[in-house]
C-alpha cells in the first residue's frame, strides 16, 4: 500500500474513532436529569416528570424540552396549591404558555422564556416579576401578588394585563399600543395615563387614588370601572361605546352621560350629584345613584331598567331665622308635582316652611317607575340664608386649606380626613367673580379674581372649576392672600383674620396683601 494511503486511512478512522467516542458525551451534556438539583419543588418535578419525560428515563433530551410549549401548574382557587418554585423552567425554550396561579411563589424567573407569549402567575407571594426579556408577550396575568412595581415598558406586543390587587403606585402603560383590557384596580396608584392606548375596550382601575383620569382618547372603550379614587370630573363623552360605567366612590359634582346611547349599567354612587340626567341613555337596565344630593330623577324614559338604587341622597339648604326656603332653588329638574308624603315641614306653592324643631324634612319623588326617591333635606339655619357661605377646610395630610360654598362638598371632605375649621368669610350673591382653578398634577387649588391669571394657568394645563363666589365692595372684610415660600404644593392660603396674617408671616409667610372683600359674619 501506498504509505501516503496508509496514513491518509489512518487519520480517518482515528477521527471516526474520536467521533464515536464523542458523540454519547455530547448526547449526555444535552440531557437534563428530573432531580433535585434541576428542579428543587417536588410537586413541579413530579409534573415534569410525568407530562414531559416521554420515554420514562427520568431525564429530558434536547427534542423533549423543545416540545413543551405550555405548562399548566395552577393551584386550586379556593385552596392555594404547594408549588413554592418553579426552577427549572429555564430547560424549556419554546414555553410559549406558562400558567402558575394560586401557589405559593415568592419568585419566578422567566428570563430564559423568550418565546412566552401567555404569563399567568396571579395569587402567588411574588414581591417582584421581570418580563423585560418577554417581547413576545401578549397577555400578563399577575395579581394579588406584592409587587410594588412593574415594568411593562418592553412588552409592545400585549394586549391584556391583570395587575390587580398588588401595591404598585405607578404603572407607565404609555408603550403598550396594543391593550385592549387593562386592570390595575386595588392598587396605590395616583395617576394613570391611558391617552396611548387608543385600543382600550376594558378598562378597570377602581379603588385607587386617581385625582384625574382621561379617557377622551379611548374611543372603544365598552367597560369603564373607576369607582374608589378622588376623581372630581370625568368625560365621558367620546366613550359613545360604553356598556358599563362604573364611577361610584368617588368626589364628582356632575356626571354627563348624554353621549352614552348604548349605556346597560350606570353606576354612580356615592359621589357629591345633585343632578343626573339619563334621558339619552335607553338602553339602561342598572343604575345605581345613591348616596349621592339628587333631589329629583326621572327614568320615565327608561324602560329597559330593571334594578334601581337610589338611597340615602341628601341636599343641603341653608334657611333663615324664619325657616323658608324657595324650592325652586333645588339643583336639577325638581318637579313640585312629582314631590309628596313631605315630612319635616309644609309646603305651599313653592314655599317649604320647615317646622320648629326639624333639623331635616323628608320628601318622595316620583322617578316616573316603580322605584321613588327618598330624598333627605338637611337644614342649616343661618342669619347669611340669602348669601353665600365660604367653608374653609383643611388636610392636615398635606397641609392644604380649601374653600368651597357646597356643604356636599365640606361634609365629603371631612368624612375623608379633612378638618372642617368653620366659615372663611361671608361673599355676596353677586359682585366680581373669584374664580376656581385646580392643578391635576399637584393637587393644587388656586383662586383669583384676575381673569387673566385664570386664563394664563388653564393654557399651562390648570382645570377651570367655575366661580367660587363673589366679592364684595371696597368697604367690605378684607381677605388676605399670604404665600408659604417653603413648599411648592398648595402655597397659598387665604384669611380675613389679621392675626392670623401676623402670626403666618412670623412664620416666614409672605404676605401678598388683600386678594378680594367678604361681608361681616
Amino acid at each position: 500500500m501506498n504509505p501516503r494511503k496508509s496514513r491518509l486511512l489512518s487519520l480517518v478512522l482515528a477521527l471516526v474513532l474520536m467521533l464515536s467516542l464523542a458523540s454519547p458525551a455530547l448526547a449526555a451534556e444535552d440531557m437534563v436529569a428530573i432531580n433535585a438539583a434541576n428542579f428543587p419543588d417536588a410537586t413541579f418535578r413530579s409534573y415534569v416528570a410525568e407530562n414531559f419525560d416521554r420515554n420514562g428515563d427520568n431525564r429530558l433530551s434536547v427534542v423533549e424540552r423543545n416540545a413543551v410549549f405550555q405548562i399548566d401548574v395552577d393551584g386550586d382557587p379556593e385552596h392555594n396549591g404547594g408549588i413554592t418554585s418553579l426552577e427549572g423552567i429555564a430547560f424549556f425554550p419554546a414555553l410559549e404558555s406558562l400558567l402558575c396561579s394560586y401557589n405559593q411563589l415568592t419568585s419566578l424567573d422567566v428570563s430564559k422564556n423568550t418565546a412566552l407569549t401567555d404569563l399567568w402567575c396571579m395569587d402567588n407571594q411574588l414581591t417582584a416579576l421581570d418580563v423585560s426579556r418577554n417581547t413576545a408577550l401578549t397577555r400578563l396575568g399577575c395579581s394579588n401578588n406584592k409587587l410594588t412595581s412593574l415594568d411593562v415598558s418592553r412588552n409592545g406586543a400585549l394586549t391584556g394585563l391583570w395587575c390587580v390587587g398588588n401595591q404598585l403606585t405607578r404603572l407607565d402603560v404609555g408603550r403598550n399600543a396594543h391593550l385592549t383590557q387593562l386592570d390595575c384596580s386595588n392598587n396605590q396608584l395616583t395617576a394613570l395615563d391611558v391617552t396611548g392606548n387608543p385600543k382600550l375596550e376594558y378598562l378597570l382601575c377602581s379603588h385607587n387614588q386617581l385625582t384625574t383620569l382621561d379617557t377622551t382618547g379611548n374611543t372603544a372603550l365598552t367597560e369603564l370601572e373607576c369607582s374608589s379614587n378622588q376623581l372630581t370630573r370625568l368625560d365621558v363623552s367620546q366613550n359613545t361605546a360604553l356598556t358599563y360605567l362604573g364611577c361610584g366612590g368617588n368626589w364628582l359634582t356632575a356626571l354627563d352621560v348624554s353621549k352614552n346611547p348604548a349605556l346597560t349599567s350606570l353606576q354612580c354612587w356615592g359621589n357629591r350629584l345633585t343632578a343626573l340626567d339619563v334621558s339619552k341613555n335607553p338602553e339602561l337596565t342598572s343604575l345605581g345613584c345613591g348616596s349621592n344630593c339628587l333631589t329629583s330623577l326621572d327614568v320615565s324614559g327608561n324602560t329597559k331598567l330593571e334594578s334601581l338604587w337610589n338611597a340615602l341622597n341628601e341636599y343641603e339648604i341653608v334657611v333663615g331665622p324664619e325657616k323658608t326656603f324657595d324650592l325652586r332653588k333645588l339643583p336639577g329638574s325638581f318637579d313640585m308635582e312629582k314631590a309628596s308624603q313631605w315630612n319635616g315641614g309644609t309646603v305651599s306653592g313653592n314655599v317649604l316652611t320647615v317646622d320648629k324643631w326639624a333639623t331635616s324634612v323628608t320628601y318622595t319623588y316620583d322617578t316616573g317607575s316603580q322605584w321613588p326617591l327618598e330624598v333627605k333635606l338637611k337644614v342649616t339655619v343661618s342669619e347669611h340664608a340669602d348669601e353665600d357661605v365660604v367653608y374653609r377646610v383643611y388636610n392636615p395630610g398635606n397641609g392644604k386649606h380649601h374653600y368651597t360654598t357646597d356643604p356636599a362638598e365640606r361634609d365629603f371632605l371631612a368624612e375623608n380626613g379633612w378638618i372642617y375649621e368653620g366659615i372663611g368669610w361671608i361673599a355676596p350673591k353677586e359682585g366680581a367673580p373669584i374664580y376656581r382653578v385646580y392643578n391635576p398634577g399637584n393637587d393644587n387649588h388656586l383662586y383669583t379674581m384676575d381673569a387673566a391669571e385664570r386664563d394664563r394657568l388653564v393654557e399651562g394645563g390648570w382645570n377651570y372649576e367655575g366661580i367660587l363666589c363673589y366679592s364684595a365692595g371696597t368697604d367690605g372684610v378684607p381677605l388676605y392672600r399670604v404665600f408659604n415660600p417653603y413648599v411648592t404644593l398648595n402655597p397659598h392660603h387665604y384669611t380675613d383674620s389679621l392675626e392670623e396674617c401676623e402670626f403666618l408671616k412670623s412664620n416666614g409667610w409672605i404676605v401678598e396683601g388683600i386678594s378680594w372683600y367678604g361681608l361681616s359674619k
